[in-house]
């Protein structure tokens, strides 16, 4: 499927996957193609500008949605103080997520609830969770390890610079990456330093 971007097919992707495959490619039909792009709404932006975030609520697992009734859709919404640009990390049922209103959210995975959040000084990368623990960086140049039940934190390593990067964890070590252009090695439980390189 293409999708229409301000009255443009964007194929790009699309063929070179296609040239990927080699001689196991499907064939494209153009008219299809073409048939597409002019299927694009007459008033569709002619520029890549984004649209603005939608306005985010919860809305609690006892109001039926259309998820509940069977009918597929949005079981449930959270909304926090500011732009969620993290991927979502979920773990046995609970969904952690950054915000750029500062907090490392936990959010049941049923029922939409708030179970804890946890404020940072800056806007949060995405979290890495393993063995119960939340890890996630921070616009404030720390790395944090937060309890993934309590939302208590456990350590919280200082960088020289803003932290973006996703932590990925390997046999107790914590890798990530920071804008003061060093790759660090922390260790998962004490949060002391490895090496950085």
């Amino acid at each position: 499927m293409f999708r229409v971007i301000g009255g443009i097919a964007v194929t790009a992707v699309a063929l070179a996957t296609l040239a990927a495959c080699g001689d196991d490619a499907p064939e494209i039909d153009s008219d299809a193609t073409a048939d597409l792009a002019a299927a694009a709404p007459a008033d569709a932006a002619t520029t890549n500008t984004p649209a603005s975030p939608p306005t985010a609520t919860h809305t609690p697992a006892s109001d039926p949605t259309p998820t509940q009734t069977g009918t597929g859709g949005m079981g449930w919404r959270y909304e926090t103080g500011d732009s969620v640009l993290s991927s979502p990390a979920v773990v046995d049922g609970v969904v952690y997520v950054g915000s750029y209103d500062k907090y490392l959210y936990a959010v049941d995975a049923d029922s939409g609830e708030l179970r804890w959040r946890y404020a940072t000084g800056g806007g949060i990368s995405s979290p890495a969770v393993v063995d119960g623990v939340v890890y996630v960086g921070s616009n404030d140049s720390y790395l944090y390890a937060v309890d993934a039940d309590s939302g208590k934190p456990r350590w919280r390593y200082a960088t020289g610079g803003y932290m973006l990067s996703s932590p990925a964890v390997v046999d107790r070590v914590v890798y990530f990456g920071s804008w003061d252009s060093y790759l660090y090695a922390v260790d998962a439980d004490s949060g002391e330093l490895r090496w950085r390189y």
